[in-house]
């Protein structure tokens, strides 16, 4: 059973996609406070013996995507062990140094101290290997919004030099009103790479849109004309017109 050993990190490997936060860790220990079901465990235990079988195949990365799977349906400090070995093998440091951070304090929380021990003796190894990248301002303003590879990076992390793992990453600024910069920064191992954000350059104001001026309404419809009654003689009744219309039909 994948809990009930130290795992064997050579021959255990594979982690989730983690940010370079300690907010993992509290994802973690949130998800450990609520047991998983039967059906979980048995799926978790089936792709960690599955990652660990590709593994000893030799194929690290089809291995990895096994574990992240069993660690997120029954996470265990026993398998960001291995997950993180996964990364390590992988060449990402800074997503490998992370997951033993989070290993060690899962581990931590649950009295395993052979865990704690494994896990900080490799993210202390790896520490002097890591690539870090500082992504200064020098301007900003509002609605500024940095990214790094597409996610946002906040702006507690401005001016920070923050683990990232070695190879091209793509920084983009961008602000409203303004055109968006974007660098492509090459890190390497234990490299630390600076990125200036230059001030962003301010877009032509647009002019307003026409006004709309609504149609004049249409002259109102002449009024029908009124057709005119004959004058009556005085004395006259419609009555006594009617009476004499109705007395000549009488016969004689």
């Amino acid at each position: 059973m994948r809990r009930g050993r130290l795992p064997l990190l050579a021959m255990r490997l594979a982690t989730p996609l983690l940010t370079l936060s300690m907010l993992g860790t509290s994802a973690s220990l949130a998800r450990a406070q609520s047991p998983a079901s039967g059906t979980d465990r048995v799926a978790a235990e089936a792709l960690f013996d599955e990652g660990r079988n590709l593994v000893a195949a030799g194929k690290i990365a089809d291995a990895c995507p096994k574990f992240a799977d069993s660690q997120r349906l029954d996470p265990s400090p026993g398998t960001l062990l291995n997950l993180a070995s996964c990364w390590e093998k992988l060449g990402r440091t800074a997503t490998a140094w992370v997951t033993y951070k989070e290993a060690a304090s899962a581990a931590n929380a649950l009295g395993r101290a052979d865990y704690v021990a494994t896990a900080q003796r490799h993210a202390d190894a790896l520490a002097p290997k890591l690539a870090r990248i500082t992504v200064q301002v020098t301007q900003p303003i509002d609605g500024l919004e940095l990214r790094r590879d597409g996610m946002v990076v906040s702006s507690v992390e401005w001016g920070q030099a923050i683990p990232i793992d070695p190879g091209t990453h793509t920084i983009q600024a961008r602000a409203p009103g303004h055109a968006e910069w974007t660098i492509a920064a090459a890190a390497l191992e234990g490299s630390i790479v600076t990125v200036t954000v230059p001030p962003l350059e301010a877009l032509p104001a647009q002019p307003p849109p026409p006004a709309t001026v609504a149609a004049p309404a249409p002259p109102p419809a002449p009024a029908a004309p009124v057709a005119e009654q004959p004058p009556r003689a005085p004395g006259d009744s419609p009555l006594r017109t009617t009476g004499l219309v109705i007395g000549s039909a009488t016969p004689a």
